[in-house]
Order: C-alpha cells, then sequence, then structure tokens
C-alpha cells in the first residue's frame, strides 16, 4: 500500500485518443492493485493543470501532441508538478523529427538522408535525390503514422499529395530504408532487449501497429557486434535528446548491416499489444515494477 497519490493522465484529442485511453486505464489497474492512490484523468476534461497540485506524481500516458511536444512537460515544470518520462526540452528534441534528425547529424549518429517542405502540395517530386527515388513523406510533427505514404516514384508523390488529410503542416521526405526494422526500449538508463517488427505492410503503419493481425514482434537474434552497435546507437541518441526515464527508439537496419535512428518516442503505449512492455516483459520485469521504475525520476 503507497500513500503516494498518482494522477494518470490519458484521452487528449489526438488521432490515438484511444490508444492513450486503453494504456491509461491498463496503468490504472496495474497501480490499483499495487496498492497506489491513483486517478485516472481524461486531458480533455481537465480545466486547469493546476488541478494537478495535489498530487505526488503525473503519470503522463498522452499520446500526440498534447502529451508529447513539451508544451505540458513545460508547464508542469513552471507549476512544480512531478511528472513521468522526458522533460520539455527532450520531448521538443524528438517529437519534430526534423530537430532531432539534426541532432543526429551533429552528433555523427546515422540516420536516413532527408528533405523538408512546408509546403508539400507544391512541392517538385526530388528526383535523384534518394537511392533509387524510394522514401517516405512524413508529417514533420506527429507520431500516429498518419498522412505517411511509401513513395517510389513520382506518380506515387503525386498520389500521395491528394490523400494527405492535413497538407498545412510541415513534411519530412526521409530516404527509404527496406530491409530489417527494430525498436529499442529504454527503462532508467538500461536498454531493454530489441524488438525485431515484421509487418507484410510497407512499413510499421497504424494498421500494423493497432489493427493487424499479421504484425510479428519478436526478439531480435542479431549477433553480438550488431547488437552492441544498435543498442549503442539508441543510447546515443536518447541521450544526445535530452531524452530520460523511459522512451523507445525505433531504429532501421540496411542490407550492409548499418543502423539508422529514425525516431523516439517519449510516451510509448502501454496497452496489451504494445511494444514497450513486450520488451520489459522479456527482461524479466513485471508491469508492476516497469510502472514504478517509471515513476522514479
Amino acid at each position: 500500500m503507497s500513500d503516494k497519490k498518482i494522477a494518470i493522465l490519458t484521452g487528449g484529442s489526438s488521432s490515438e485518443r484511444e490508444i492513450s485511453l486503453e494504456s491509461g486505464q491498463n496503468i490504472h489497474n496495474v497501480l490499483l492493485n499495487k496498492g497506489f492512490n491513483c486517478e485516472l484523468i481524461d486531458y480533455l476534461n481537465l480545466e486547469d493543470l493546476k488541478n494537478l497540485e495535489s498530487f505526488d506524481n503525473v503519470f503522463i500516458a498522452m499520446h500526440g501532441y498534447e502529451g508529447e511536444s513539451g508544451s505540458l512537460q513545460k508547464e508542469l515544470t513552471r507549476l512544480g508538478i512531478k511528472f513521468t518520462g522526458s522533460n520539455a526540452e527532450g520531448c521538443r528534441n524528438t517529437w519534430n523529427k526534423d530537430i532531432f534528425k539534426q541532432l543526429l547529424i551533429e552528433n555523427d549518429l546515422p540516420t536516413p538522408k532527408s528533405l523538408v517542405t512546408t509546403d508539400i502540395l507544391n512541392y517538385e517530386f526530388p528526383s535523384g535525390f534518394f537511392k533509387d527515388n524510394y522514401f517516405f513523406v512524413k508529417p514533420v510533427a506527429d507520431g500516429s503514422s498518419l498522412d505517411t505514404f511509401e513513395i517510389s516514384s513520382e506518380q506515387d508523390f503525386e498520389s500521395a499529395k491528394m490523400l494527405i488529410k492535413n497538407s498545412s503542416q510541415g513534411f519530412l521526405l526521409e530516404e527509404s530504408i527496406k530491409y530489417k526494422e527494430f525498436t529499442v526500449a529504454i527503462l532508467q538508463d538500461q536498454v531493454l532487449p530489441v524488438l525485431e517488427i515484421k509487418t507484410p505492410n510497407a512499413f510499421y503503419d497504424y494498421d500494423a501497429k493497432y489493427i493487424s493481425d499479421k504484425t510479428i514482434i519478436t526478439e531480435s537474434e542479431l549477433g553480438s557486434t550488431e547488437m552492441k552497435a544498435i543498442q549503442d546507437l539508441a543510447m546515443d541518441a536518447f541521450m544526445i535528446s535530452g531524452c530520460s526515464g523511459w522512451g523507445r527508439v525505433d531504429i532501421l537496419q540496411a542490407e550492409d548491416g548499418s543502423f539508422y535512428a529514425i525516431e523516439i518516442n517519449t510516451v510509448p503505449g502501454m496497452t496489451s499489444h504494445s511494444l514497450f512492455p513486450k520488451a520489459a516483459s522479456l527482461a524479466g520485469i513485471s508491469s508492476d515494477v516497469l510502472l514504478e521504475k517509471i515513476m522514479k525520476k
């Protein structure tokens, strides 16, 4: 039994609202069973962040701009309210994919080559810039995989423009690395078992994450040299971005064995199918111990 009061901040208005609500409910159930005094709060129903001042800790389980951009973390810090995960700077540096990639480049860490535009509808096809003209179009700042398209021709590019739902946002054009996809969970400076993601989809999109039953997640079978390389890249990317507490680093591997960091998720999902708790389980960390570790900061 713990006398600490925990607020679990969930929901919000992002495209991953339902995933966030499920994550929050799972966290709430585990903490309640562990004897914590906790309250599940939908961000949409929270009138004032000052209402969180009575809690000893705020467990952020909210995805999208509201939970991962750093704006929430900045305000909680200003109010002196303790919260889980990275601070405002770490969130800001990873929410914006272009800022994250620039940090990687400045620190000599590998990431696929890319271009950025604030006017995707009028952007010309970058013929010859990417190897074999294979690249992805994705929002500069969004974690849901919506408005993300794989491109292999000018026709693909023009078709993608017609399908984009929010063309006013900035977009990243990023070279496609087509071989293997991994994710590396980090918990309080500990690298958890590396997971390999296999999907028949073009990439690990919203359908592959949350809907398809054909997505396969397994512990990686990398050799010792490759394992050290991917773990080092994940931890280095995490640290240079200013992240802390917990997070998940997404990494691609090319056919020549090279690894490339593409994104960091500062508020990973905590549903029964989410990647972070799966990695923790492979490390022998139970769900209640995992949550207690996340709340230590």
